[in-house]
């Protein structure tokens, strides 16, 4: 009884700010770019990534949140890509598909700093009619609420050898519902914030991987993540890691040949509410052709191509190199 009116708590919540909500996936390391425009395309020339997140297992009504991302690098200065985000608790669900662009400064063959912005539209649907009501002539829950709006969203992002840290803002408008005909625009920016380390052995087979995770939106408390990731032999990793929301969580990713990634992550909340959200799930598959990745130098692309030779920008790293040793004393 108790789980059931829990449940329907949430969803009558949800049902009127679930539009003022962004999701949150414990695995942004990867598909950076689904929240942060400028991040679109580092992680491969062309990609396709999945994401599948569900939360309060067990739970009639738990959020659940799925997100899509297609990228392509156009070349080195340049990247597009499609986002799709799926996010549903409850009677609310909300779906946005938008068109990314990201645009790359150099600062030398290592590290860029890229700006990025994103277009698209966001469908609303908030379906009343699957509420049990004590009056059912309600006036607030006699239409339901479905429409399709303009969005927009801004990002920077920094990748260097060691290091990557991005800034972003997926939504520039949140629409939300206020009536059976209408909607208002409030300016709630969900403000995101990511960072992330690479520390390596001398031999790089083994590399500690530590990443963080801020979303703050003004007049709510700050929520975070912090992942511990640990790179073996640059294929597999184990990590394990904290969310704000008194939850403990734990995983996997598995770098299959240089085109193929899958991982699961693992979250468990030992909170207040431990009994209703006690364990979430989340699932990730993505295809890169090829990924981008060395075990010890992060923002070099050292890959080969389809025909197992070097890349073209690698070849000219490689003839800049042999020039400047050339010159060099013995």
């Amino acid at each position: 009884m108790k789980s059931r009116l829990l449940v329907g708590l949430f969803s009558l919540v949800g049902a009127y700010t679930f539009s003022q909500t962004n999701a949150r996936f414990s695995q942004f390391n990867v598909a950076k770019g689904l929240m942060n425009p400028a991040a679109i395309g580092v992680e491969a020339k062309i990609s396709a990534e999945l994401i599948y997140r569900t939360q309060w297992t067990g739970q009639k009504g738990a959020p659940q949140s799925v997100g899509f991302l297609g990228s392509y690098e156009i070349n080195n200065s340049h990247a597009v890509g499609l986002s799709v985000l799926n996010d549903q608790v409850g009677i609310a669900k909300s779906t946005g598909i938008n068109l990314g662009y990201a645009y790359r400064i150099y600062i030398n063959d290592e590290q860029n700093f890229a700006f990025g912005a994103s277009l698209g539209v966001q469908n609303v649907n908030n379906d009343y009619s699957r509420l049990f009501l004590i009056n059912q002539n309600d006036p607030a829950f006699l239409q339901s609420y479905n429409q399709w709006k303009f969005n927009a969203g801004f990002g920077m992002f920094y990748n260097g050898p060691k290091m990557y840290i991005g800034y972003s803002i997926p939504q520039l408008f949140n629409n939300i519902h206020s009536g059976p005909n209408n909607g208002f625009r409030i300016n709630r920016w969900h403000h995101y914030l990511a960072a992330g380390f690479y520390v390596a052995n001398h031999d790089a087979s083994y590399i500690f991987n530590p990443c963080v995770q801020v979303k703050f939106v003004p007049n709510a408390p700050i929520q975070g993540d912090l992942l511990l990731r640990n790179i073996i032999n640059g294929k597999f990793a184990i990590a394990v890691g904290y969310r704000t929301e008194n939850a403990i969580q734990a995983g996997f990713d598995v770098m299959i040949s240089n085109n193929a990634r899958i991982g699961y992550n693992f979250n468990y909340n030992f909170g207040r509410y431990s009994r209703f959200m006690a364990t979430s799930h989340e699932v990730y598959i993505g295809m890169g052709l090829p990924f981008y990745y060395e075990t010890n130098r992060f923002a070099k692309r050292q890959y080969t191509n389809n025909k197992q030779g070097f890349s073209s920008d690698y070849k000219q790293r490689s003839r800049k190199l042999n020039k400047r040793n050339k010159f060099k004393p013995f």
